[in-house]
């Protein structure tokens, strides 16, 4: 009779590793294995515009000639500077519309329905939609601030090496915002309001109050909030590619954009591999950078 329990208990010990099987054999197909083909790839010579009978392995030539390029220090340089002032003005705007949000006004809840739309529209609509808005010609945006009378003339947004960027920034800046603010209102509504009660009664002044208790308490979702934009940002391609193409003279093209035409117009497979494994480093290396800040010793363990 004892032994039954025992055999119940190892059973229901592994259940758990057993009913995730399926899914880790799936994402093994999926990522996994892709992966693997990308990275033993970046070591050898795979380039269809001129094929090398049997591909061979060429070590870390792929990364020698990528050091070695001007365009991929630009390309980083763009990425790095898309990516944090996207995350930046995400961030802000986000914290500044979640305060508006969290306080009692009337119409809130449509006011709160109203905001996520932006987030679900897909990035390919939200490039052109953009792209248009931005036109020489015929955008809205020279329109109005030709109306304001804050230019004189059209401005050439999307091949103006100066405006570019800025204007694919403001595009996802714009598109990314709605969630930022979901996520810091879900904080800001999490911190107990008995903890303002307190500290005003303790004569702490309004900036006394969010440095030490809102600031404190958004901690944990601001975390998350940062590190996921700074993934989808430092990754992003559509919005990019449908604006600018990375042009005027490539002053856009960022790091996955640039594996895009190294691999879908050049045909260097094993240097767009080599290009993508780079990629993902680095997002490797903002993830500990962001579980050395964010995550408390206590946490880890």
């Amino acid at each position: 009779m004892s032994a039954v329990p025992g055999v119940c208990l190892v059973r229901i010990r592994w259940l758990p590793y057993l009913t995730i099987l399926p899914v880790l054999f799936v994402l093994s197909i999926v990522f996994l294995y892709p992966l693997f083909q990308v990275i033993i790839m970046s070591f050898r010579a795979v380039d269809l515009g001129r094929p090398v009978p049997g591909e061979p392995f060429v070590g870390l030539a792929n990364y020698a000639e990528m050091v070695h390029r001007p365009q991929f220090w630009q390309s980083l340089r763009v990425t790095v500077v898309y990516t944090l002032s996207v995350v930046v003005i995400t961030a802000a705007g986000g914290l500044i519309l979640a305060q508006i949000l969290n306080a009692e006004f009337a119409g809130r809840a449509l006011a709160r329905t109203l905001l996520i739309l932006p987030w679900a529209l897909p990035p390919v609509v939200t490039g052109l939609v953009w792209a248009w808005m931005f036109d020489f010609q015929f955008g809205v945006l020279n329109y109005a601030l030709r109306l304001l009378h804050l230019i004189e003339k059209n401005l050439s947004w999307m091949v103006s090496p100066d405006l570019a960027l800025p204007a694919v920034i403001v595009a996802t800046a714009w598109k990314h915002m709605p969630l930022a603010t979901i996520i810091l209102l879900a904080g800001l509504q999490s911190i107990s309001g008995e903890l303002y009660e307190a500290a005003h009664i303790d004569g702490a002044n309004i900036v006394q109050r969010y440095r030490y208790i809102t600031l404190p308490g958004l901690r944990p979702v601001l975390g998350i909030l940062l590190l996921l934009e700074t993934l989808w940002n430092f990754k992003s391609f559509a919005y990019i590619y449908m604006m600018t193409g990375g042009g005027p003279a490539r002053s856009t093209e960022s790091l996955v954009v640039g594996v895009y035409y190294e691999a879908f117009q050049f045909y260097k497979f094993g240097y767009a591999a080599a290009l993508g494994v780079i990629v993902l480093l680095i997002c490797v290396a903002i993830t500990l950078v962001y579980l050395r800040v964010f995550i408390t010793p206590t946490e880890r363990s």
